[in-house]
């Protein structure tokens, strides 16, 4: 009960408010309607089960799965304006992230799928439970240097599940010359972390910290938002990592700055509209970066969603909610694929792996006209 009681105060005044702020982007409310299911109703639920009012069963666990961690609730919250109280808090994913620990261990049907990334994980080192080296496939694009002072991180959706992330990620640099290492990935911990397995996800941040200061590098560069995220936060805070994180967005920005890149990218006729990925948007506040980069691409035309920046629909694929619920997360992804059709884009991007492959899995059930890229696939595309 530990970790969940020091949000004691957040609790409480969310509990004696009640304003439902939190619920008008809730992507779950958005779909379930039901009052349990919003941020709202879970912190009544989380304060009535801490004061004994309420048993914590299966049924409550089954509520606690139905989260994206996507920080909606965040941005949206009353507290967070002065409205309700002076305090401004942005903690509720990790209230719920902590209440889904006490949950786990006493409630083994809701947390089965859960479980089975928490067991593929810590058996291979990824959540898909791949057993083949992570960089096999794009050896012969990789060219890590072993005197650089910049060690990519490259996760593990875009190393298992979309290779071509992954790939273009080793082609810009090679094309643009930029000395980088890498290490023996094991997973991050972002998905292990944000399901409530935290001793666990532990674990792993120890074996990357371990990994991450023996090979001596300066800043550490990840491709992924859960990635930077959970490097950026929670392995300061639990394992004591201490390097300049950033995201490959904020990176190559600088990068493209410094070294005047632009000058060898072809042009690139297309209106592209930007989804923000919710780990690097909400979670981490960076939405210029990625817009900065593709705006200044030549024959570029950014035009936005209606719902962008802080208030980006989620697309669902974040907080273990693909593996607990892939008929929810199509939904959600319809949603996002529809904001996007609206507009006269010919390309949805994004700088987010998981969010890539999220929104080509709604697209195999609902066809869409838009091309749907990372970034860093855009780049490789152009940068001569």
């Amino acid at each position: 009960m530990s970790r969940i009681e020091k949000y004691r105060f957040q609790i409480e005044t969310c509990d004696n408010c009640r304003c439902g702020f939190c619920r008008v982007d809730c992507p779950v409310w958005d779909i379930k309607r039901t009052e349990s299911f919003s941020p709202r109703g879970k912190m009544q639920i989380i304060r009535a089960v801490l004061d004994g009012d309420l048993p914590p069963e299966e049924k409550i666990a089954e509520i606690f799965t139905y989260c994206t961690t996507c920080g909606q609730c965040e941005a949206t919250c009353a507290s967070n304006y002065g409205l309700v109280h002076p305090r401004s808090y942005k903690e509720l994913v990790d209230v719920y992230v902590s209440f889904r620990e006490f949950l786990k261990d006493t409630n083994p049907e809701s947390f089965k799928h859960y479980r089975r990334i928490v067991e593929n994980t810590m058996k291979t080192g990824n959540p898909y439970g791949e057993s083949h080296n992570r960089f096999e496939r794009i050896s012969d694009v990789l060219n890590p240097s072993k005197d650089a002072d910049v060690l990519i991180f490259f996760g593990c959706t875009s190393t298992y599940r979309v290779e071509t992330i992954a790939r273009s990620v080793a082609s810009v640099f090679k094309k643009i010359d930029i000395p980088y290492k890498i290490m023996d990935e094991t997973c991050c911990s972002s998905p292990v972390f944000r399901t409530g397995f935290i001793d666990e996800a532990i674990q792993l941040m120890e074996r990357n910290r371990e990994m991450i200061e023996n090979a001596g590098c300066e800043e550490l560069v990840t491709t992924c938002p859960g990635c930077y995220s959970v490097f950026d936060e929670y392995y300061r805070e639990e394992v004591g990592l201490d390097i300049e994180v950033k995201h490959m967005s904020q990176f190559l920005l600088e990068k493209f700055e410094d070294e005047n890149l632009w000058s060898r990218m072809d042009g690139f006729k297309h209106v592209i509209t930007f989804h923000d990925p919710c780990h690097l948007g909400r979670a981490m506040g960076v939405y210029d970066e990625p817009r900065e980069i593709l705006m200044r691409i030549p024959g570029v035309k950014l035009e936005e969603m209606a719902r962008t920046r802080e208030n980006s629909r989620c697309c669902g694929g974040g907080g273990g909610f693909r593996a607990s619920h892939p008929e929810d997360v199509k939904e959600m992804v319809r949603k996002r694929l529809e904001d996007a059709e609206k507009i006269n884009a010919t390309i949805l991007a994004s700088w987010c792996p998981n969010c890539i492959l999220n929104l080509r899995f709604g697209e195999t059930y609902k066809p869409s006209r838009l091309e749907i890229l990372d970034a860093m696939e855009i780049l490789d595309r152009v940068i001569k």
